[in-house]
């Protein structure tokens, strides 16, 4: 099936073939006389007619009646049409000035990750993790963290008792000592206060996001 757009241009082009020819002298409803013009184009709001001055566009609604049945202009139609259009338009815009705007936003969320995520990977540290007890979300282990010396060598601090976010890998047991890179993620609050540690990055970004929005 035809678009309607689509068929009344059609409809109007085809007027307009059969009117080029014929000047046409009318009066419009507000008392402008055109005399003697050709018609240009017929559209669903008006007709456009070539004056000694160029292309004018009369609209529908000024147009003497017996014109607008000629044509098959109907302003009510044409002026509800062209409501619909520009709601349509406005509704488009809207739309594509929030997607903008979600776009923008995006970026610069993704720019301040980007930021805390370089400045959290200055925390991180490399370290031998003794685990000690294994629970759903998180592991108690002994850490002792490698100090980088002044001569480029590295020392290992004291034992500090620490809990790890996350489970140790199924391989690791109890008692075992493994070296992994943590970051550190604040402590547990109260009169405890014990370290916290994840040998995630992304999880750290989580961490330290959630803290700032806080």
């Amino acid at each position: 099936m035809k678009n309607p757009t689509s068929l009344l241009l059609t409809i109007a082009i085809g007027i307009a073939s059969a009117f080029a020819d014929e000047p046409l002298t009318f009066k419009t409803r507000d008392g402008h006389e055109y005399k003697n013009v050709e018609i240009s184009k017929i559209l669903p709001n008006g007709i456009q007619v070539m004056t000694n001055d160029g292309i004018e566009l009369v609209p529908g609604e000024q147009l003497p009646e017996d014109l607008q049945k000629r044509f098959n202009i109907d302003p009510q139609k044409a002026a509800e049409a062209e409501k619909k259009a520009a709601s349509a338009a406005a509704t488009y815009f809207r739309r594509s000035e929030a997607q903008s705007n979600a776009i923008a936003a995006r970026k610069d969320v993704a720019e301040k990750v980007k930021k805390l995520r370089e400045e959290i990977e200055k925390l991180k540290r490399r370290a031998d993790v003794e685990p000690l007890t294994f629970h759903e979300t998180w592991t108690s282990a002994e850490i002792w963290i490698y100090v980088p010396t002044d001569n480029g060598g590295e020392v290992k601090s004291s034992m500090q008792s620490v809990y790890l976010d996350g489970r140790m890998p199924d391989s690791v047991q109890a008692g075992d000592h493994v070296e992994m890179f943590l970051y550190p993620i604040g402590n547990t609050g109260g009169t405890e206060r014990t370290p916290c540690f994840t040998p995630s990055i992304d999880r750290a970004v989580q961490y330290y996001a959630a803290a700032l929005m806080k």
